[in-house]
């Protein structure tokens, strides 16, 4: 898998274990039922929560697209940003066992050199990278 991520040749295994392990992280955490379509117009549906309403109906024509809408609502955070992520991290990094030391050497280089940098409040770029760490976490079974 390695050599496909590095040539940027992905084949359709490969593509099928991604989409069984994004199946599989859902599974894991999704509350509700996943319902088949009644029929072979019908749609898959299930309900994710909702803030503020309780919850909601997510449904899709094919099952594969319905596991897609409920991975990204698990685990895509569309409006992340360096800043946004920075604080997560930071917490993650005492929560992990890290060195003090460590952790305030990298708050001090975060105050130093990204504080209130404009890389650090763009969405698109960072999304995309986001995106892609993402899905070399999902193909090497780290926690993405």
């Amino acid at each position: 898998m390695q050599e496909a991520l590095e040539c940027g040749k992905l084949g359709v295994d490969v593509l099928d274990i991604v989409t069984i392990m994004k199946k599989k992280k859902v599974q894991d955490i999704h509350p509700y039922t996943i319902t088949a379509p009644a029929n072979e117009k019908g749609r898959w549906q299930t309900f994710i929560k909702d803030e503020g309403k309780g919850r909601r109906k997510v449904s899709a024509t094919t099952e594969a697209g319905l596991y897609e809408k409920l991975y990204e609502h698990y685990f895509h955070q569309a409006e992340a940003t360096l800043e946004s992520l920075y604080s997560e991290w930071i917490a993650r990094r005492y929560d992990e066992g890290i060195s003090i030391r460590t952790v305030k050497r990298n708050e001090n280089h975060w105050n130093k050199y990204y504080l209130g940098h404009p890389v650090t409040f763009c969405q698109g770029l960072f999304n995309q990278v986001y995106k892609e760490v993402t899905f070399y976490g999902l193909l090497h079974g780290a926690d993405a």
